[in-house]
């Protein structure tokens, strides 16, 4: 279809054969959205081409986190943020 969502089953970056609900490439690694296995950039908050919000958690305990949070309301795990 011409609205970017690709049903085919092939990663977007190099065309392996993905696994159903793949989160990422694993032939490439290029990261997927994981309900229209869209490429999406690591740090993307939302899928691009179908919406869908991404969930975040703390690596240290598990806590759900929003979008942007620099540190764990939890545990107080603090998060680097890449440039």
């Amino acid at each position: 279809p011409g609205c970017g969502l690709d049903l085919s089953g092939k990663c977007p970056a190099c065309a392996a054969d993905l696994a159903q609900a793949a989160r990422s490439c694993p032939n490439c690694g290029q990261d997927l959205c994981p309900v229209c296995q869209s490429a999406v950039a690591r740090e993307d908050r939302q899928c691009p081409v179908c919406g869908q919000d991404f969930d975040f958690f703390c690596s240290q305990c598990g806590t759900q986190l929003y979008a942007g949070a620099t540190d764990c309301s939890a545990c107080g795990l603090s998060f680097a943020v890449e440039n």
